[in-house]
Formats: C-alpha cells, sequence, structure tokens
C-alpha cells in the first residue's frame, strides 16, 4: 500500500441531479503521500465537490452521474462505505458549525471514534493526541457553544484527527476566520504534514499562504483541471492568475513590477516576504557590485526616495456622527468598549480593522442603536440617539450584516429590497421604482424574480447592501463586505462600495481584509480590547509595532517587505504604495523607472 499514491482520479465527471452542466469534467489527478495540495479556483468552480468525491460523500450520498474512478489509499470510493473511507481520510467542511455534535470540546471530539466501536482507552488516547495537535489540549471540558470561529474550526480538525486517517481534506477551513485564526489553521496543517507525515488536501483562496506552504497547487475552472505545479510558478505567470481569478499574494504584484522593469528576480515566484528581500538584496550586490551592509549604512534601499502623497487635513465641519466616552458590557460581564471617543465626518471611508472581539461589531452597532450604551452619548447630526426607533434610524444610519442571510426573508429579490421601503411608509408604485433603480445600481436588476437563496454569497451580499441602500441612508455600515469570498467576489464588492462612497455615502467597514486599508480606505481605525489604538490615514496604520502587536493586525506583504528591507539595508519606508516601492528601488539601481 505505501506504494501507492494516498490519491488517485481517473477520467472522473460529475453531474448533479437535474443540473444541466457537469460540475467535474474529466478530472486526471494523482497525490503522492505526504504531500500538501492545494486547490484553488473562484467560487462554483468545482472544489468542494471534488473534495466531497475523495470520502465518497459523492456518489453514495449525493445523487447524480457520476463516471470515472477514484481510489483513496487503493481503495475505490463507490465500493467502499463511507464509515470506512472516513479511516482513511477526513473532510473539514467550511462551516464547522455543520460537523460540531458534542457539548464540550472533549465529547465532540469523541463523537467518531465512538461511532466507530473504538474501544474506550483507545479513544482517549486519540482525543488526547488530536486536541494536542490543533492546540486544543487545555480545552477538554469547554463547553462548544462558547468557543471562537477559530477554535470551532481546530475542533472540527480534531474531531477528525480522531477517527485516525492518513489524508486530510478542507474545504476552505480560512473563510470566516481572522488572520490569527488563519495562520493558526496553516500552523497545525504543516504540522500534520512535516511531523506526522499527513497528506493534506486544501481548498482555498488564501493565495499568500498556499503560496508559503503547499506543494503543489492545482486550479480548478468550470469543473476542469486548467492548471497545476508548484505555487512557485504559478504566481510569477501573472497572465495566468488573472486569467482564472485568483488574488494575487502581495509578493507576486511585486515579483511582476520588478520584472516589468528589467529587475530580475528568478523564474520561480518568491514564496515569502523573507525570501523577496533577499532577492533583491542579491539582485543589488550582482547590479552594481557592492557590498551589502546588513548593519544600516549605504546601499540603494537607503537612499530611495519616495514621491510620498500629501497627508489630508481634518476639516473645519461638524461631524455627522459622535460618540463620547462610549461604553458598553454585555450581560455576562464581559466590558467591550471601553470610553470610546470618535468624530465621524460626511463623506468619510473609514475602515475598522482589528482583531476579533476587539469591539469592532460592538462599537458599530451602536451607532443605530442595535445595541444600547452602558454609558456615554451617541450624536447623529448633532442631535442625540438615545431614546430614537431602530427603524427611524435605518433611514439615516444603514447596517449590512457580516452574514447577508440574517437580514434576507422575503420569497424574491425585488420584494426584499421593497420590505424595508413598505415599512417606511412608500407606496406601492415608489417602493417598486425605488427597488429596480437601486437592483440596478447594484447589478442585480437581472436577478429581480430570484429567490435570494438561489444566490451566491457574493450575490447575497450585493442584495444586503441594496436593501439599506433603498432607504438612502447617510452612513452605511458593512461588517466584514470580503469573508468567503473569491478573488472576482472580492473585488465586485469593493467597487460597488467605491461607487457608493462616491456617491456621497459615507462608508465604514468593519474588515480584516489589509487590502481595504491600504487600498480603499481614507481613514483606519485600528482596535483592540474595546479601545481605538490608532485613528490614521491608511498609510500610518502600520508604523507602530507595538500597536500593530497589541491589535494582532498582519500588515500587508508590501509593509511587511519594508520592515524587512529596512532591518536589512537600511531603507526607511514612506508612503506611496506598491508602484512608489518598485519605483524606488528601480531609482536606486541606477535605472529609469
Amino acid at each position: 500500500m505505501q506504494d501507492q499514491p494516498a490519491v488517485k482520479v481517473e477520467q472522473l465527471t460529475y453531474t448533479y441531479d437535474k443540473a444541466q452542466a457537469p460540475s467535474l469534467d474529466q478530472i486526471q489527478l494523482e497525490i503522492r503521500r505526504g504531500s500538501f495540495i492545494a486547490v484553488m479556483g473562484e467560487t462554483g468552480a468545482g472544489k468542494t465537490s471534488l473534495l466531497m468525491t475523495l470520502n465518497g460523500l459523492i456518489p453514495q450520498f449525493l445523487e447524480g452521474e457520476f463516471h470515472g474512478e477514484v481510489t483513496i489509499a487503493g481503495y475505490s470510493t463507490q465500493q467502499v462505505p463511507v464509515q470506512n473511507l472516513i479511516q482513511e481520510i477526513g473532510l473539514v467542511l467550511q462551516d464547522p458549525d455543520t460537523q460540531i455534535f458534542g457539548l464540550t470540546v472533549w465529547e465532540d471530539a469523541a463523537f467518531g471514534p465512538s461511532n466507530l466501536g473504538v474501544p474506550l482507552d483507545e479513544i482517549h488516547r486519540r482525543v488526547d493526541t488530536a486536541l494536542e495537535r490543533v492546540g486544543l489540549a487545555h480545552f477538554h471540558e469547554r463547553s462548544t457553544e462558547f468557543l471562537s470561529g477559530g477554535e470551532k474550526q481546530r475542533l472540527a480538525v480534531a474531531g477528525v484527527l480522531a477517527i485516525g486517517p492518513s489524508i486530510l481534506a478542507l474545504d476552505e477551513p480560512t473563510s470566516e476566520l481572522d488572520p490569527e485564526g488563519k495562520d493558526a489553521i496553516f500552523e497545525i496543517v504543516d504540522s500534520l504534514k512535516h511531523e506526522h507525515g499527513m497528506t493534506i488536501i486544501l481548498a482555498e483562496h488564501e493565495s499568500e499562504r498556499v503560496l508559503a506552504h503547499a506543494d503543489a497547487v492545482v486550479v480548478l475552472q468550470e469543473g476542469k483541471i486548467v492548471w497545476r505545479g508548484e505555487p512557485q510558478m504559478l504566481f510569477a505567470d501573472e497572465e495566468s492568475v488573472r486569467r482564472f481569478q485568483l488574488r494575487p499574494p502581495g509578493i507576486a504584484t511585486l515579483f511582476w513590477e520588478f520584472r516589468k522593469q528589467g529587475i530580475g528576480l528568478g523564474d520561480a515566484c518568491p514564496r515569502t516576504v523573507q525570501e523577496m528581500a533577499a532577492r533583491l538584496l542579491a539582485n543589488e550586490q550582482k547590479e552594481q557590485g557592492r557590498a551589502v551592509d546588513r548593519e544600516g549604512h549605504e546601499p540603494f534601499l537607503a537612499a530611495a526616495q519616495f514621491d510620498a502623497a500629501a497627508v489630508g487635513e481634518r476639516r473645519d465641519e461638524a461631524p455627522i456622527l459622535s460618540i463620547n466616552n462610549l461604553t458598553h458590557t454585555y450581560h455576562n460581564g464581559h466590558q467591550a468598549l471601553k470610553g470610546i471617543d470618535l468624530d465621524v465626518y460626511a463623506g468619510d471611508y473609514i475602515a475598522i480593522i482589528g482583531q476579533n472581539g476587539a469591539g469592532k461589531s460592538t462599537l458599530c452597532k451602536h451607532f443605530n442603536r442595535l445595541l444600547t450604551p452602558t454609558g456615554g452619548s451617541i450624536l447623529f447630526q448633532g442631535e442625540s440617539i438615545a431614546g430614537k426607533d431602530t427603524a427611524d434610524l435605518a433611514r439615516h444610519i444603514g447596517y449590512v450584516f457580516q452574514n447577508p442571510d440574517h437580514q434576507i426573508f422575503s420569497a424574491s429579490v425585488l420584494e426584499e429590497v421593497m420590505y424595508g421601503l413598505r415599512i417606511q411608509g412608500f407606496s406601492e408604485s415608489e417602493q417598486k421604482e425605488k427597488a429596480l433603480e437601486v437592483l440596478a445600481f447594484v447589478g442585480l436588476d437581472a436577478y429581480s424574480e430570484r429567490h435570494p437563496f438561489s444566490l451566491g454569497k457574493g450575490l447575497r451580499q450585493r442584495l444586503a447592501v441594496a436593501t439599506i441602500l433603498a432607504l438612502e441612508p447617510q452612513i452605511l455600515i458593512i461588517d466584514e463586505p470580503t469573508t468567503g469570498q473569491d478573488w472576482r467576489g472580492t473585488q465586485s464588492m469593493l467597487e460597488l462600495i467605491g461607487k457608493l462612497h462616491e456617491r456621497g455615502h459615507t462608508i465604514i467597514l468593519i474588515t480584516h481584509n489589509m487590502q481595504i486599508v491600504t487600498e480603499h480606505a481614507k481613514r483606519v481605525l485600528i482596535m483592540g480590547q474595546g479601545r481605538i489604538l490608532k485613528d490614521c490615514k491608511p498609510w500610518h496604520a502600520f508604523e507602530d509595532p507595538a500597536i500593530l502587536k497589541a491589535a494582532n493586525i498582519k500588515p500587508t506583504q508590501l509593509v511587511q517587505l519594508e520592515s524587512e528591507l529596512a532591518a536589512m539595508s537600511g531603507f526607511v519606508p514612506q508612503p506611496g504604495g506598491e508602484r512608489a516601492l518598485v519605483k524606488a528601488i528601480v531609482k536606486g539601481m541606477g535605472r529609469d523607472a
């Protein structure tokens, strides 16, 4: 068995029942034991379907037309029962809540081996080992109800590991996690591969982490494998990355820019920021024959100059929203906000960042009285909102939840947008006119008669924005607008938000997406432990290491590269962005940018 591949897929074609086209089309794939394979592709490409064929859910439980052969460690997924296959390959789903059954962490991790008739002493050994591997060794008696999203995802992994498979498949396990949670999952996966010899198959949109960790990448598009190979070769190819609608890693975009300027950094994209910095410094030595002084004296990077962008001054106008000494304590005694002072001005585009539990959503839910302050005051256009009705405030301050499904309940897209207008007393004709106008603006007019839950998550997110936008609020709060979306969906949502800002809406985004901070927002609030730690322009957001550590924020790869070069060569980071960094380095090498 050891000579056999961990996974072998031969001429696999699968079409869901009543579907018009196959979700998987002529898949040919072989995965060797002990490797880490990332499966990438935009939403709907067939990633989840492929993973479900590996443990027999397709075709044993999901009806459809199945052709070809899938073998796991030599066992046919069509012939061997799923309850036997899961002892060879475990599948971790995107939403951990769908596979958590126990009341406590230990009970949940023990669920799988218990149902397989494993002896009690062996269950204890397996569960203790699995929880140790995922960093939950001291959580045995913790209620699963009170786990964070990252802890739930780790528990889902532990539950699979306790069954004892040699292959682990994970379906977008980091899509709903903050950066700390994402890093934790990838660290666990790395450990399982390197220390325990497991085969890892990961469907994922996190291109920067895939580039750094995966041995190989398989790209799916419309159910077909359109690319396979090493991640550093995939992300070296700008044309392919854009054609496949993959999110470009930060160092890949820099690699492409350097190549356009004639700075050769090799055929393969660097896998990490550290590797990129080392290649740049090595290139400097080669190009100019100067010894690179790592103590911070000399060469080109220390002399690089940016075209600094002007820092905007605060307008001398009254704020549209003023928060004074705001505090909030939940019923369980947790103090989520601790004396928040904040002025929001008409036309602001604010990104609020910080780790889960920092108080970001709690703060914003006070703005339209979804939550009531424990202390302090909130003024909208100079008047206190205390005692005002949330429905009345919704006409001025709209809130789009992180999960769009929490605010969608009508039978059609058009009816969903009309509902809020109906509550506000608009006539039937006015409701329809305004709803159709808003749907056209957000690009959903072609879906007006569709049921909302027949749409993908990205379109449902747009619908949630449309329902709020129909009320024409001055302030629009959007909680995690890009979470769980592929690159196309992310870009589409950010373009829509940009259009809303251009139309005069004040935008407040709660986000873990640092691209929003560096490329879209005009103002950044960093929160930690219920306080605003910093209120600044985007290019100053990552300057203070102590604040970044306190807020548990991981800067963009561009910022990380600037810091790495500063430590290695005396380079002084300044505002300007990706092209400014490339231009500065090119100038320093004595070339024309």
